[in-house]
């Protein structure tokens, strides 16, 4: 387990932060906001935890918890978990992490001494971006970045993720399922200790289902709908049959040999199992743009562009349909006749499998 004493707070010397007398704090904290056991409390109301550099031997800082004040924005918690490496990012789809490095500029060495670049990473469309950068701050960064933060993980997972009624796609506890960490109709539970509520759901089509028929596609959206807007649904909810985490799930099933080797995938299986067809057509909306591109499935498993030109692999059909842009094709394409991506279409030819076995 990676600590915070195990960060130097600066380059130059200074007491680090004294873990035994903030433990009997930070344990109340933790368990107040069901945190994980190895949570880093960095903002706790007014105080505000020196932290200007990595804890040694991590990665990042994955954001857990961000809570603003709605009138003010200013920051009452800022909870972060150390990652020793950089995870694979199709299992992290959402989540924010922080890099603290020292200071890129000519400074002098007293100012580089209480100063950090802070960076900012999120996860999405399988790969971690850039989504944040700030140079030279000091000691009270989390209160600067956790605006950002915070919108970042809303947008991320937003509300409007929900839906009433049949669900045609597929969420991303899917993977959970394929493996199965999780099962269809299983009951989840997400504790709050401080107001004494056991929020219920199921899964449902990989997503997470209210009793009131609500649907998301993302731990995350559901804690929105509870109204905890900015906090990491991925270790607040837990399996409902022993507790385990989401976020735990998720990291142990995260090399699954199936996992591993979907990675790198091509359509023919889709034919092979009729869930794709020779001839169908598939479109790419470019809305920024305002641009459509079209595609048809060849018999053996090729996406042929509208100039005639054949690729084997999505994002290449993409790359060359665009003229160099650069998008995930797994999603980017959605079949014409009922706009599903063909990510979710591989979701479900994987759930069947799953069931006949």
């Amino acid at each position: 387990m990676i600590h915070l004493t195990d960060a130097c707070t600066a380059d130059a010397p200074r007491a680090a932060p004294n873990r035994d007398q903030e433990m009997p704090v930070h344990q109340d904290i933790r368990q107040r906001e069901c945190l994980l056991p190895d949570a880093a409390i960095l903002v706790a109301g007014s105080i505000v935890v020196p932290l200007l550099r990595m804890p040694a031997q991590a990665w990042g800082l994955r954001v857990l918890a961000v809570d603003t004040a709605a009138d003010t924005d200013e920051v009452a918690l800022f909870a972060a978990q150390p990652m020793a490496e950089a995870p694979e990012p199709r299992c992290h789809d959402g989540d924010v992490v922080v890099q603290l490095r020292a200071p890129a500029t000519n400074i002098n060495e007293q100012l580089r001494a209480r100063t950090v670049d802070v960076h900012l990473l999120v996860a999405r469309q399988g790969r971690w971006q850039q989504a944040g950068n700030w140079p030279d701050l000091e000691g009270t960064w989390p209160r600067v970045t956790a605006p950002t933060i915070a919108r970042l993980m809303q947008l991320t997972d937003a509300p409007d993720q929900a839906h009433r009624g049949p669900v045609e796609r597929t969420g991303c506890l899917q993977s959970l399922v394929i493996v199965g960490a999780l099962r269809e109709g299983e009951g989840l539970l997400c504790p709050r200790p401080t107001t004494g509520e056991y929020h219920e759901a199921t899964v449902h089509n990989g997503g997470i289902r209210f009793p009131d028929g609500r649907w998301f596609a993302t731990p995350s959206a559901a804690m929105t709908a509870l109204g905890y807007p900015h906090q990491s649904g991925w270790q607040a909810w837990r399996r409902a049959r022993d507790g385990a985490r989401l976020n735990a799930l998720r990291t142990q099933h995260a090399l699954a040999p199936s996992r591993r080797e979907r990675i790198v995938r091509h359509l023919a299986p889709l034919l092979d199992n009729g869930i794709l067809r020779p001839g169908d057509e598939l479109r790419c909306v470019r809305p920024v743009k305002g641009t459509t591109h079209t595609a048809r499935v060849t018999s053996d498993g090729y996406l042929k562009l509208e100039d005639g030109t054949c690729h084997r692999h999505p994002t290449a059909a993409i790359t060359a349909a665009t003229e160099g842009g650069t998008a995930d094709g797994w999603n980017a394409w959605r079949r014409t006749s009922d706009g599903r991506t063909l990510d979710e279409l591989y979701n479900a030819m994987d759930t069947q499998q799953h069931r006949r076995s």
